[in-house]
Parts: structure tokens; sequence; C-alpha cells
């Protein structure tokens, strides 16, 4: 995990396959899908996905923050679910690598992040979607 600073503010913002959201005002989560081939938006057999996803605290004081990611429908990936103390302004950083092989089958897959926080009811929310071409 690493330290760094990033703000936005409004509604969920998307491009095809990375997204940001801060329906809880205190908090900024970040997640993209991206593959090494030809198309970063499709991945084919031999091809990487890298997945990256963040946290950042927006707020001006240390929060207590929940950070959840679940991997829809992807083969041996781990959820994510961990509570940490965040500074004001620091963001908490995650990424991983999938492999594209035979065993992946075609289709869309999705990774969502939320992040929650002790000062507001909505968590915020961000998706990422990746193709898969395996034929």
């Amino acid at each position: 995990m690493s330290a760094g600073a990033l703000a936005l503010a409004g509604a969920s913002v998307a491009v095809a396959n990375s997204s940001t959201g801060n329906d809880n005002p205190d908090l900024l989560v970040s997640v993209s899908m991206v593959s090494n081939g030809d198309d970063p938006e499709v991945a084919t057999r031999h091809d990487t996905i890298q997945v990256n996803y963040s946290v950042t605290n927006v707020s001006d004081q240390k929060e207590w923050v929940r950070f959840i990611e679940v991997d829809n429908g992807v083969p041996k990936e781990k959820d994510v679910n961990e509570l940490k103390q965040l500074d004001a302004g620091k963001t908490l950083h995650w990424s991983k690598h999938m492999k594209v092989d035979d065993k992946l089958a075609s289709g869309v897959y999705t990774v969502d992040v939320y992040g929650l926080s002790t000062t507001s009811i909505d968590p915020s929310f961000a998706e990422a979607t990746i193709t898969v071409d395996n034929g």
C-alpha cells in the first residue's frame, strides 16, 4: 500500500473499464481493469488483466474506513474486505494481476469497490468491467 492524495467532487465518473465514486462525501473510491493486449478493454487468451483500486479520505479528519472489493465471476480471485484508519487526504492502493488462460470463459467481468466510513451511512461505489474474448 502507498499513500497519496486525490480529490474529486460529484457523482460517479465512468469510462469503459474504470470509474470513481464518492457518494460518501468523505471517501473517494476508484477502480480500473485493463488488458495488456492489443485492446485494453478486451482481454484474450494469454493476456494479463491489471486491476487497480483505491480509497481516499477526502475529509479533513482521520477516518475509520471499511473498503470492500468484490470480483464478480472472476474465478480464484479473493475479495478484499479491510478496515483501516486513514488520515485526512491519504489514499490506500491495491493492485493485482489476472492471467487469462483457457479456463476463463468468454464474457464480461466486473469488479465492484465500496468505501464506508463512520461519518456517513452512504457508501462510495465504483465499478469496472472488462470483456474476455477467449475464443
